[in-house]
């Protein structure tokens, strides 16, 4: 048996103001663990972080010290720090949890009915057939905000795109197109 049923791999820099209300937000809807890849490694993430690893529902990894050449975006199939960040969730955790999303901080994942978590949907369908899943994604803009307002993303940012631009995928289907 698998130690986690649903797990995170996410990469994170210079987004400690939203951190905590990320990780709340995601272990409230069935996350099980977290994967983190530290980028900046602050103090405050670090702090943000302490309780969570205690309690062993996180998994920091420290990716400050990877050579510089990794910085930035890149080409779709060039390596960045954030595609080896996910690339060493799927080779080292993927065997430890039953699905395993890549997902940024900045992006929250839920079921339109309240009834349901991502956890309880996810048991509906039989991983041992289903290799993948795409789960449509909708982008939220400014909301008419000209600068950072008090409070957290879920109050602030509540109107988004009329239709899906983009999907998540988990990261079977990502790392069987790369470099594993």
């Amino acid at each position: 048996m698998k130690k986690h049923y649903l797990s995170f791999a996410s990469n994170f820099k210079d987004e400690n103001p939203y951190l905590k209300e990320w990780i709340d937000f995601h272990l409230s809807v069935g996350v099980d663990h977290l994967y983190l890849f530290d980028q900046c490694g602050s103090q405050e993430s670090k702090d943000i972080l302490a309780p969570y690893i205690k309690d062993k529902v996180i998994t920091v990894h420290n990716w400050t010290n990877i050579d510089e050449k990794y910085d930035g975006q890149k080409f779709f199939f060039q390596k960045d720090k954030n595609h080896m960040g996910y690339m060493h969730a799927a080779q080292n955790y993927r065997n430890d949890t039953e699905w395993l999303l890549k997902i940024d901080v900045d992006e929250f994942l839920f079921i339109a009915d309240d009834k349901y978590t991502i956890k309880d949907w996810l048991k509906t369908l039989d991983y041992k057939k289903i290799r993948t899943v795409r789960i449509p994604r909708f982008d939220y803009g400014p909301n008419e905000h000209l600068t950072k307002p008090k409070g957290g993303v879920l109050e602030n940012y509540t109107k988004r795109e009329l239709s899906f631009s983009n999907y998540k995928v988990t990261l079977d289907e990502f790392s069987s197109k790369f470099y594993c």
